[in-house]
């Protein structure tokens, strides 16, 4: 099993997974990603030196070889031969079963227990001796975690702060990969280790910030949340307040806390519903016994209410529709409502008059033009939803105070 030395006398290896090719090919990295591997001394060892060997873990790994460094930037032939002549042995998924094709590359880092535990409670709860991986490190100095599921560049970049091996760390990342960094800041609770950092390249790519709800968006949320970022936090949200058509689901696997997505689908859900009661308080009133302009009148106004509400999907035979409206974002809503038709007999008169209506026309002085009563609604919606406030919720312990 192949081997990064971040500190060479360190005490504790982190084995680490990484999809087949990973990092042999250049073009897998994300654009405009600085390669933190191919900055490491030592490049790839195919053999523990002396003494190295902590037991099972890395004992019988056989020929394992796994190809560590980028082709990309790397000028030192040797290793780009070694890079050509790299194996590595398949790992079956063992989430999958044995019937998937689906391999992985496995490597090992070295790292000192004491950069991990300062810098993060949950290293440090790990390397305590109520768990195996501490027992082992007390009793003989040294042990190993295997983290399979951490994204393996973003991690390696992490660990190369820690131990402050700031020339391996890239100036600029991508919005994926400081996704993937946000993911483990979270996880392992290295807010204040990565905050200048983080800083640096949330600035960096704040222009980027997209204007239409998807996947970047949704990650603009999760790293902004665990960075704590007010001005992006706020226009990502409320890019999501305007377009989400329904609770935004799907992403659970990012550190963005419940009840952040449900604000976001209670200020969808209640700008829809406001507009929806406002028409249907105009349905009854005008569905009611008593004449408010004329018979004629009031029959018009109660059809094209009528029609509309079931054009918007609002109404049905059990009466006016209510939240959750999936499949309507408020962009949309807005949007439809605002193209409505509120046509009273007064206006279609006025806007008939080359006909002779005699004195009909007097008595409709009472109509009531229900649209821009209605726009004006929708405007003072428009200006609630504003983004959240990072500091509305609930305090999220983002601080890694080492006690």
């Amino acid at each position: 099993m192949d081997k990064i030395d971040i500190d060479p006398d360190g005490d504790v290896f982190l084995i680490l997974n990484c999809e087949e090719g990973q990092f042999l090919d250049a073009s897998s990295w994300p654009e405009s990603v600085e390669n933190p591997l191919c900055l490491l001394s030592g490049g790839v060892r195919e053999e523990p030196a002396d003494g190295e060997s902590i037991g099972d873990d890395f004992s019988n790994d056989g020929p394992d070889t796994a190809a560590l460094i980028a082709t990309k930037a790397l000028d030192d032939q040797r290793i780009k031969a070694k890079l050509s002549q790299a194996c590595w042995r398949p790992v079956k998924n063992e989430l999958q079963g044995d019937s998937d094709d689906s391999v992985v590359q496995k490597f090992q880092v070295r790292v000192s227990a004491k950069h991990l535990s300062v810098s993060s409670m949950v290293f440090r709860a790990m390397l305590s001796k109520q768990f195996k991986e501490g027992d082992a490190l007390l009793s003989k100095g040294i042990t190993s975690i295997k983290l399979p599921d951490d994204p393996p560049i973003a991690l390696l970049i992490i660990l190369c702060n820690l131990h402050n091996r700031m020339r391996k760390v890239p100036k600029a990342i991508n919005l994926d990969l400081l996704t993937d960094v946000a993911v483990l800041v979270d996880k392992y609770r290295l807010h204040d280790a990565m905050a200048f950092l983080s800083d640096l390249w949330v600035d960096s790519l704040k222009d980027s910030l997209p204007a239409n709800l998807g996947d970047d968006l949704y990650k603009w949320i999760c790293v902004s949340w665990v960075f704590s970022k007010p001005a992006e936090f706020k226009k990502a949200t409320q890019i999501a307040q305007f377009q989400a058509e329904s609770r935004l689901d799907g992403y659970a696997d990012l550190p963005v806390p419940d009840t952040v997505i449900d604000k976001i689908e209670d200020n969808r859900q209640q700008a829809i519903f406001e507009i929806a009661m406002l028409l249907h308080g105009y349905l009854v009133k005008y569905g009611d016994p008593e004449i408010h302009c004329s018979f004629e009148c009031d029959a018009m106004v109660l059809g094209a209410l009528t029609k509309n509400l079931k054009s918007l999907s609002l109404l049905d035979s059990g009466g006016i529709v209510l939240p959750p409206y999936t499949g309507l974002s408020f962009a949309t809503f807005d949007k439809r409502v605002r193209n409505l038709s509120f046509p009273t007999l007064q206006a279609t008169i006025s806007r008939r008059s080359h006909y002779d209506y005699g004195d009909y026309g007097n008595g409709l002085r009472k109509c009531i033009d229900i649209k821009p009563t209605v726009e004006n609604l929708l405007t003072k919606l428009k200006g609630k939803l504003r983004g959240l406030d990072i500091a509305d919720f609930s305090p999220k312990k983002r601080r890694d105070d080492v006690k």
